[in-house]
């Protein structure tokens, strides 16, 4: 990994329109392997394949946080700001990291540690956090686990998908409501609570859906595939 100053693509001028690069950092993995999460202040990435960066913009500090295995395929942070959480997940294990713990640790001089909340789900494609930050939705090959985000409990299992699951969001105004998107080209709606199928789609595109995107405003949801197109439903 590395790390660079400031550059600006118009030879280091001021200009506000024009896009400067802050920092570069340069991972040991294969881009199409590289996986990011971000929010607020924060970004989160693998500098190789089983050590974790976080990377705080407000102070362009790093965090290290080792505690995989296998390379590190699915990561997100928590939705809450006070504590800040992020979840990665690998093949062997699913771990959530309190940053503001972490960084203590680090402070004191110690390894920081996060709290195993899964073990050997499979390949992992995708998490989420609920919109409390209580539990976490791992999308591993077929099925969606609902995984308590303070200790190792599967909640629930939903099973229905024919491919792997690639994408799951949680809908903010029905409670214990998600929405999940596959390989199978369908989407479906869970009450997670149940582990209750509420609605499935036929198919809907020639090719796999691999991402999905709730608006909140309109309450529509909009799904990705694999050609390039995006689909809306209401």
């Amino acid at each position: 990994m590395e790390g660079a100053g400031a550059r600006c693509a118009c030879g280091g001028g001021r200009d506000p329109e024009v896009v400067c690069e802050k920092h570069l950092f340069k991972g040991r993995l294969p881009e199409p392997l590289f996986q990011l999460a971000c929010s607020h202040n924060h970004c989160a990435f693998p500098v190789s394949r089983n050590e974790l960066c976080v990377w705080n913009t407000a102070t362009a500090q790093p965090l290290y946080l080792s505690g995989h295995h296998d390379s590190i395929s699915a990561l997100s942070f928590g939705n809450k700001i006070n504590p800040l959480l992020v979840c990665s997940a690998s093949h062997e294990r699913v771990i959530v990291w309190n940053l503001d713990e972490c960084t203590q640790k680090v402070q004191e001089g110690f390894t920081p540690r996060g709290i195993v909340i899964g073990t050997l789900l499979g390949m992992v494609l995708h998490i989420r956090f609920s919109p409390d930050d209580q539990q976490v939705a791992v999308c591993a090959g077929n099925q969606i686990y609902m995984l308590s985000a303070k200790n190792e409990v599967i909640l629930a299992e939903l099973d229905g998908h024919l491919a792997p699951v690639t994408a799951a969001e949680f809908c903010t105004w029905e409670k214990s409501m998600l929405i999940s998107v596959s390989e199978d080209r369908t989407f479906k709606v869970w009450d997670y609570s149940t582990s209750q199928l509420i609605y499935q789609s036929g198919i809907i595109a020639a090719f796999p859906l691999l991402s999905l995107l709730i608006d909140e405003e309109s309450k529509q949801i909009i799904t990705g595939c694999a050609e390039g197109q995006s689909y809306k439903y209401i």
